[in-house]
């Protein structure tokens, strides 16, 4: 009974994670940093002054008004005054409420375009830093539907990201210059009961405050709504960003190997799958990977022989036993060092649309053209990616359809050996293992190689024989054919032997 609530607490903490952090941050611009918050309140201030200064255009409009309609007056009171002195004087007032009105558009127009500029750089730093911090276990997949994380970074986060940039931008300055419009509609009502009671410039600025204000109300409206999406998308994602990950990339903690060797130890491990709570797919498997020499796991299908591999990148937690490196514990140590020191090639592997190079140069972050060659010479991929119209720079469509199974596969050890790993795990990829068994006086590493086809573990210093979770053989090649057993008939039904 003890072990099952074991094996229970395990598999709850890598779907629901550990116990959430009351001291996490639980706003959207906790996110940002001290630039990113000064760049926010300098947004903020334009996008206020912005909208403030929008009535004042309908002030100057209305004294270019009256200007024209007291020269207009005085030119019909008076017919026979000189018509230069009165002229001259009105087309001055013009001049000087023109400049006003060009400076104005100057001002507003710096304005707003600096806090619209402004939020748009912050909303997607604060995005990218909501994205970088939205990671999830691969038990948390297993237990999720195939779209939510999806859903979550491209639609909630979009939404986010929309409400804390151009809407918000929108609002604030709506805002400012709505207060305006809301106080217009009672002059215009005065200018009404009272006749006489007001000048031609004051209806005309009234009724473009009156506009400005009906117009700022309408651009509230749509912001608004786009403002209480971002809420309700935020409140989503920080519900679920709560969940603190077991395995958390990105958390410092954790030993690092100072004399990193590369010996792999499993210890009685025993492991379920969160999908499968009730089927053990590794029983208290005990097995030794050396350093500097390649381990072979072989078996039929679903026999648990890619479990290790899953295990020894921290994808899943063992339920029981112990997984070591250079005798660590693995789950003591910083995830981000252990993952840095291991390549992986997978039967079908990730490629981006992009140029044969740029799949390679995923590999590392930093390299130049001769270490991307380097590692597709030793992938054996130079040869058939300089036989491509466009050598390196050639693109083969989206995830590389227009090039064979073998060849992605080839590509994406390329990458896997620009890394320079310690550890190098290839789970079903025969052309990784042909390429491996080809290389000549490249770097020693430690190899683990899942394979189906026998043919392609000849020659590796250890066979592990994986039957139904368990491992009932272990030795080399030829001692596994003398011993005429598991693996012999694996043989016999390949018919390779």
């Amino acid at each position: 009974m003890d072990s099952d609530d074991r094996v229970k607490r395990i598999l709850n903490r890598q779907v629901h994670g550990l116990a959430p952090d009351p001291f996490a941050r639980k706003s959207l611009y906790s996110y940002s940093t001290p630039r990113d918050k000064v760049i926010i309140v300098i947004s903020f201030i334009c996008a206020i002054l912005g909208g403030v200064l929008n009535p004042l255009i309908s002030v100057i409009y209305g004294q270019t008004v009256g200007t024209l309609g007291t020269h207009h007056q005085a030119r019909a009171d008076c017919p026979d005054s000189d018509p230069d002195s009165g002229t001259a004087d009105a087309r001055r007032q013009l001049l000087r409420f023109t400049l006003y009105w060009i400076y104005l558009a100057a001002a507003i127009f710096v304005l707003i375009y600096t806090a619209a500029v402004g939020f748009y750089y912050a909303g997607e730093r604060v995005a990218r830093a909501l994205r970088n911090a939205y990671h999830r276990t691969w038990a948390f997949f297993d237990a999720h539907a195939p779209g939510a994380v999806a859903s979550r970074i491209m639609s909630d986060m979009t939404h986010v990201q929309e409400g804390i940039t151009s809407k918000l931008a929108i609002a604030l300055t709506a805002l400012a210059t709505k207060p305006e419009g809301a106080l217009s509609p009672r002059p215009v009502h005065c200018v009404f009961l009272v006749q006489g009671g007001a000048s031609i410039a004051q209806i005309s600025t009234i009724a473009i405050v009156v506009v400005m204000g009906a117009f700022g109300i309408v651009r509230i409206a749509p912001a608004a709504q786009a403002l209480v999406a971002t809420v309700s998308s935020a409140s989503v994602i920080f519900r679920e960003m709560a969940r603190r990950s077991p395995q958390d990339p990105f958390d410092p903690s954790g030993a690092v190997i100072e004399d990193f060797k590369g010996n792999i130890e499993l210890r009685g491990v025993s492991l379920v799958y969160t999908k499968r709570p009730d089927a053990q797919v590794m029983k208290e498997v005990s097995f030794s990977c050396h350093a500097m020499k390649t381990t072979a796991i072989v078996g039929t299908s679903g026999s648990g022989k890619s479990s290790s591999v899953n295990l020894l990148e921290r994808f899943y937690e063992p339920t029981k036993g112990k997984l070591c490196l250079d005798g660590v514990d693995i789950p003591t140590l910083n995830l981000r060092w252990l993952r840095g020191q291991i390549g992986l090639v997978r039967q079908q592997p990730i490629l981006f649309d992009t140029t044969i190079y740029e799949k390679i140069r995923y590999g590392r972050l930093y390299c130049d053209s001769d270490q991307i060659i380097s590692a597709a010479k030793m992938a054996n991929a130079h040869d058939f990616i300089m036989a491509l119209p466009d050598g390196y720079q050639t693109r083969v469509g989206e995830n590389s359809t227009q090039i064979s199974g073998g060849q992605k596969q080839r590509i994406a050890i390329g990458r896997a050996l620009l890394r320079d790993p310690e550890i190098l795990l290839l789970d079903e990829a025969t052309s990784a293992l042909e390429s491996l068994a080809s290389q000549s006086g490249q770097k020693k590493r430690t190899n683990i190689a899942v394979a189906h086809r026998l043919s392609t573990v000849r020659k590796a210093d250890l066979i592990c024989v994986v039957e139904r979770g368990r491992v009932v053989e272990m030795a080399t090649h030829e001692e596994l054919v003398r011993g005429r057993g598991r693996y012999w008939e694996l043989l016999e039904i390949q018919d390779l032997q």
